[in-house]
């Protein structure tokens, strides 16, 4: 939705927080986020008024499930949703032609808010080899993450631009430094990352046609 037909709809918010404008309605809070073009690409809901059809929603408990062990770690994961350890589930996913990110925050289990970011479009782009992939991994991890390497963090939907393969793409989500989708450039053998966030990313960083293809806008 255009940000014009969402205050058209329910008005000018009555305030803002930290994450953007914010509407009390339902017995909670609805944030909206916009893209540079004034579209809706983020909304974050606290209220139990939403629910899917099977139940999910503010207030609805999420099972742990049982451990997925690698190493001396355990992974828990629920209807394709990995669980952080610190109270957060999150999922990466292409849905209607859309990167999509979305974090479901707990209490004991219980859904306390949950977020759905639009990162970017799919794209028309390729899939990298092994090597490729782990070496991505690796920079992202040690520049989006600084001294501390996030070994916890999630790194996936990685891309290659069909037009430039020496432009990828990927997302991340760590306890710490959020989600977020980054774009990277290589420069002979050793990838870069140029650009990250939530939304707009890559903007002034790459050809129009290379962001196009990794699915990044910047209208």
């Amino acid at each position: 939705m255009t940000r014009a037909r969402v205050e058209y709809t329910y008005g000018r918010p009555p305030g803002n927080s930290p994450l953007g404008p914010t509407y009390n309605l339902h017995g909670g809070h609805i944030v909206v986020g916009y893209s540079r073009s004034g579209n809706v690409d983020q909304i974050r809901v606290d209220t139990p008024y939403y629910r899917a059809a099977g139940g999910f929603g503010v207030g609805y408990r999420i099972p742990l499930g049982p451990c997925h062990r690698t190493g001396n770690s355990c992974h828990y994961t629920w209807q394709g949703f990995a669980y952080d350890g610190v109270q957060t589930w999150f999922r990466s996913l292409v849905w209607s032609g859309a990167q999509m990110q979305v974090i479901v925050s707990v209490d004991r289990g219980v859904v306390k808010s949950f977020s759905i970011s639009k990162l970017g479009a799919a794209g028309h782009s390729t899939a990298p080899t092994t090597a490729t992939a782990k070496a991505i991994i690796a920079v992202v991890r040690s520049t989006v993450c600084g001294a501390s390497p996030c070994p916890g963090a999630k790194i996936d939907h990685i891309r290659l631009a069909r037009t430039d393969p020496s432009y990828a793409t990927a997302a991340i989500y760590d306890p710490k430094v959020g989600g977020a989708a980054i774009l990277l450039r290589r420069g002979g053998v050793v990838w870069k990352v140029i650009d990250y966030g939530s939304s707009q990313v890559g903007c002034g960083h790459a050809p129009t046609k290379v962001l196009d293809d990794l699915g990044l806008y910047c209208r």
